[in-house]
């Protein structure tokens, strides 16, 4: 049987009568996998003849400036020729549209008002269209 398992790509294999430790264990292992799948270890940006290969968590927030985006990551800024829509279908889904020319990651924000966002030493508008999307998240993400 355990056999099989493999055959149709099982994650782990439990044996009876499972232990809380061995248990947790597999859980674990599944979301690690599952999430292997689903959060891109990097991304792929043109600019201009350049391909750059970035880590998603090294964005800090993107801005629209008519057909280009800017990558402003941590260290470095990259222009690209991509629309807000495109670079929302390949962002992880922790990075979220706080205004019409800005996305921010949800996963370093120092600081949230009603009308801005502080990211670093940065500041973001929240735009009024898009102030309760963003709360939205914000509370399920950090929900106590």
């Amino acid at each position: 049987m355990p056999l099989r398992a493999y055959d149709i790509e099982a994650v782990d294999y439990l044996l009876k009568p499972i232990s809380f430790e061995r248990f947790a264990r597999a859980i674990r292992k599944a979301n690690q996998d599952h999430e292997d799948l689903i959060i891109p270890k990097h991304l792929f940006v043109k600019s201009g003849q350049q391909i750059h290969r970035i880590n998603p968590h090294e964005i800090l927030y993107l801005v629209k400036d008519g057909n280009y985006i800017t990558f402003n990551l941590q260290n470095s800024k990259i222009l690209a020729r991509y629309s807000i829509s495109e670079v929302l279908n390949i962002l992880p889904d922790y990075f979220i549209q706080v205004h019409k020319s800005f996305i921010v990651n949800t996963e370093i924000i120092d600081m949230i008002n009603k009308s801005e966002i502080k990211i670093k030493q940065h500041i973001i508008p929240i735009g009024l269209s898009f102030k309760g999307n963003l709360d939205l998240v914000i509370n399920k993400k950090y929900k106590h």
